[in-house]
């Protein structure tokens, strides 16, 4: 089920602070305005912005939670807005998810955490090494990884004998779900969160809303350490953002004509567990964050994670064509449909070299498979043959557009093609073969 991230942030220099990319309180209107475009692109889910209200209210991201129970005053809009953008999420077919924030609060300059409802004492919150306005009095939540956490706000103690931060966050986000309507939530820094609480978290949650889906930021390249979270910390209850997947696919795109091409064959934690792994080329965080950006040839970024295992995500700055967007919509709708419609099922590799790589997707279900091509050259254009699982004389459609209308390709006697992939033009170049439908 195919992704719309559409909390999207831009960095303020002069100010030195994070703001909100869409125009203030205009964000739930557009959600709402514009979900039937979302469907059409092929959206199944649309990731909200955190809706709880921040300490900087409007001029806040959402990141630095202030209130469980309160739903105006945030740079997106009104409570309102959101179960009007919720609803007309729903009312096109798609889920809605929401960001949720558990690991930390931000009630400076005073910690203020005294509303009437889930009200917060110093006991709420732990001691962080570096920072001077937190308020916490108790000892750090054991972890799956500590050294992973950041110290951005007052660190929430979930794991305290008089369980009221579990609790509380139980019932608050059970109330969230009630009230806003959302689905599913996506969890925000995973490796400094006590995982005994976040099992029980997301099983409370599932008890009410048995269809809820969870996916977590991970943050970790490694596939082990993801495997580990989702399999011995999670008991697979969640999925993961597919870090590894990003920051190796960011890496090809950036370096083009200079990355070992073959290296896609094992790309992503999405190659081990497509089930658990969701993809994404930029989210809100990377974007905003120099050394970790897919700066060039994004194009061939969503070319090859929507013809990858996985579930794709996609950035909303990508995709439209707003100010201060990158306009990417036509390309990443294409791969979309690609995705669905035909990219499925089991992973071949067929050809990888230090250029060019072409693997083939076996088909799943009404999904038939198709054979995707990829060149990372920017000089020149690349010609490979190769093996097909298409008996001989199978006609193949070519379904980007990339390579013109008359590109349709025949199997010869062995069930192979030979194709000729286009030069690397700003990641402008994927060709995908498959049957006509």
């Amino acid at each position: 089920m195919p992704i719309l991230d559409t909390n999207w942030m831009l960095w303020d220099a002069a100010n030195a602070s994070e703001v909100v990319g869409w125009p203030k309180n205009s964000a739930y209107q557009r959600i709402a305005a514009d979900a039937a475009e979302y469907k059409a692109a092929g959206i199944d889910r649309v990731l909200f912005a955190p809706a709880t209200l921040g300490a900087a209210g409007e001029d806040s991201g959402g990141f630095d939670k202030k209130e469980d129970y309160i739903f105006d005053g945030t740079a997106f809009g009104s409570e309102a807005q959101c179960i009007a953008a919720v609803n007309a999420v729903h009312a096109q077919g798609m889920r809605a998810m929401g960001s949720t924030v558990l690991h930390q609060m931000g009630g400076w300059p005073n910690q203020e955490y005294k509303s009437a409802i889930f009200p917060k004492t110093p006991a709420c919150f732990a001691r962080v090494a570096g920072q001077t306005t937190y308020p916490g009095n108790v000892a750090p939540d054991s972890v799956p990884d500590p050294s992973g956490g950041w110290p951005d706000g007052d660190l929430c103690a979930y794991d305290q004998p008089n369980r009221y931060m579990w609790n509380g966050a139980i019932a608050a986000h059970l109330n969230q779900m009630k009230v806003l309507g959302f689905d599913d939530f996506i969890i925000d820094e995973c490796k400094d969160l006590n995982a005994d609480f976040l099992k029980a978290f997301i099983d409370a949650i599932r008890k009410e809303y048995p269809n809820a889906f969870f996916n977590g930021e991970y943050f970790d390249g490694n596939p082990y350490a993801l495997a580990g979270f989702v399999n011995y910390w999670m008991g697979r209850r969640m999925s993961v953002l597919d870090f590894m997947f990003k920051f190796n696919v960011g890496t090809i795109c950036n370096n083009n004509s200079q990355v070992w091409m073959g290296q896609l064959s094992d790309i992503g934690y999405c190659m081990q567990d497509s089930m658990k792994a969701v993809t994404f080329i930029e989210d809100h965080d990377t974007d905003t964050t120099e050394g970790e950006q897919t700066i060039w040839n994004k194009h061939l970024g969503y070319d090859i994670m929507c013809s990858f295992p996985g579930e794709p995500q996609i950035y909303y700055r990508d995709w439209s064509t707003d100010p201060n967007c990158y306009g990417m919509k036509a390309g990443i709708n294409n791969g979309l449909w690609r995705w669905k419609n035909l990219a499925q099922g089991g992973f071949v590799t067929r050809n990888a070299d230090y250029q060019t790589f072409v693997c083939e997707r076996l088909g799943y279900g009404s999904a038939p498979g198709c054979v995707c091509f990829f060149n990372n050259n920017q000089f020149s254009e690349q010609t490979v043959t190769v093996q097909t699982r298409y008996p001989r004389n199978t006609r193949l459609h070519e379904f980007t557009g990339n390579a013109g209308y008359s590109a349709d390709k025949w199997t010869d006697y062995w069930g192979c093609i030979a194709v000729t992939i286009p030069r690397n033009v700003n990641g402008c170049n994927s060709l995908v073969y498959g049957v006509y439908l």
